[in-house]
């Protein structure tokens, strides 16, 4: 997956690399992007939405949730796979 940000929808876009990291960062953990979710309520908080097919058991298919954490340097998104995690703690 590849980061792209532009001040306009118009203007040209600069590159910002793969937001995610970690183990299976360069495949999506496993998962094909399909939407990011924004919290209700909360300004800046929001939610990495992927599918994970299993082609030779479609009913075992999931999907990935995980929540958008920002670089504290560069406030740059990221996304780190994670078990286990609730609204409260990220």
């Amino acid at each position: 997956m590849l980061l792209f940000s532009s001040s306009s929808l118009l203007g040209t876009w600069t590159e910002r690399g793969n937001p995610c990291v970690g183990e299976n960062s360069s495949i999506t953990f496993g998962g094909q992007a399909t939407h990011v979710l924004k919290v209700h309520g909360k300004r800046s908080q929001f939610i990495f939405m992927a599918d994970q097919w299993r082609p030779n058991s479609l009913a075992d298919s999931r999907y990935i949730w995980l929540p958008i954490r920002f670089s504290k340097e560069d406030g740059k998104p990221f996304l780190e796979y994670r078990e286990d995690w609730n609204l409260h703690n990220f």
